[in-house]
Formats: C-alpha cells, structure tokens, sequence
C-alpha cells in the first residue's frame, strides 16, 4: 500500500505525461496544418524540408519530454530514477507498486480522453525511453487497450482505411485526394493519380493479392483536430 505521499507522486507524475502528450499532438497538429498549405500554395521545397525534418519528430519530443521527467525523477531515487537519462536503474531501485499505481492513474486520466490510444502509446514511449526491457510488460506499459472506445465521445479517428480491388486503383487515389479538399485546383489530375501508381509500384513489388489496403489519416484539417500528414 502506498503512502499518500506516494500516491501523490504517482498523480503528479501521470498528469505530467499527459500534458507532454497533449503538448506533442498539438505540435503535430499544427504541423499538419502547415503542411496541406504548403500543398496548396506549392512550396515544393519547404514541404521536402519539412518532411526532412519531420522524420525523427516523434522520437525527439519524447527524448525532450523524457529528460525533463528524469530531473525529476532523479530527486525520488525510490520510484526509479536513473543518475543519467537512458542509464539502465537496477531491480532494486525500481518500485513495482508506485509504477503500477502511476499507470492506473493515468488510465482514470484518459478514460474521457479524446484520443485514448494515442495517449497510451505516448506513455509506453516514455516508460520504454526512461527504463531497461526488464520492466516491458502489462503491468507498467500498455500492451493493449485499456480504454474502452464504445462510449466515448472521439475526436474523429485520425485513421481510415481503403480496400483497393484489381484494377481500382486510380479510382482509389482520386477518392483520396477529394477527401483532403485541398483548396487548390490540379493542373492534370489524371496524369498525377499515374505518376502516383508509377511510384507505388516501382518502390514495392505488384502484389499477389488482389485486393490492396491502404491506412491513411484522416483529412481533420481545422485547428481544432488535425491530422498527423
């Protein structure tokens, strides 16, 4: 049983994550944002530059966020903490129940949360970045879902999926690109939904199956709900 000093750590601790993840998604949203109006205003070099830029995106904001908690952390050598981020604690050093506490707490965070899953894969990422594999399993990190998604009221999903039969293809790359209502008009749209498939294929092998999926997000451009582009 932990004591309220603890319990109060734990809370602290969880709703730090969550301000880093609700801190990352608006990054990424506004990203997004700036990405479909360079589309539309043709800045083919700042977009190249951008996705450049974009690649290690992710995994850069968790690092910043992860040795932010760390100082913290390293102040509470009980729960964990490492003398240097990305050193390996010892078992010893680690308390089970204080981390086990922390997630269930950040569970009862997101339970109303627009974007449960994302938030969960955010707080798997900072775990896994501030300790060692031993630690990797159900208890501490989510290795499911454990926020039901039936009764939430969502942001729209920030993914969709298209099941392309042989031969739809080029039917499947037109209906993409409406669902982005990108205000900008194409020279030739034909030619570039070709140029598209001429790229899908000469950079993966034609498939044996028949039918093709494709997992894109969803074109939530507004400042409110953005996609990750």
């Amino acid at each position: 049983m932990l004591s309220n000093s603890s319990q109060k750590l734990s809370l602290s601790i969880a709703k730090k994550i969550l301000i880093g993840f609700e801190h990352h998604y608006q990054n990424i949203k506004s990203a997004s944002i700036e990405a479909k109006r360079c589309f539309e205003e043709r800045e083919w070099q700042k977009i190249e530059d951008d996705s450049k830029l974009r690649l290690n995106f992710y995994d850069e904001q968790v690092d910043d966020f992860c040795k932010k908690l760390s100082l913290e952390l390293k102040k509470q050598t009980l729960y964990g903490a490492k003398a240097e981020f990305n050193e390996s604690p010892s078992m010893e050093k680690f308390n089970s129940e204080f981390w086990k506490n922390t997630k269930h707490i950040y569970i009862e965070l997101i339970t109303e949360h627009k974007q449960p899953e994302l938030a969960e894969t955010f707080y798997n990422s900072v775990f896994c970045r501030i300790f060692s594999r031993s630690f990797y399993n159900n208890q501490y990190i989510f290795t499911r879902p454990c926020v039901s998604l039936n009764y939430i009221d969502m942001d729209e999903p920030v993914i969709d999926s298209y099941f392309v039969e042989h031969g739809q293809l080029s039917e499947a790359f037109t209906s993409i690109l409406d669902s982005y209502n990108f205000k900008c008009e194409f020279g030739n749209l034909s030619q570039d939904i070709q140029r598209l498939k001429e790229q899908l294929y000469s950079q993966m092998p034609r498939l044996d199956s028949e039918v093709l999926r494709f997992k894109l997000l969803v074109p939530l451009l507004s400042e409110e709900n953005a996609p990750i582009l």
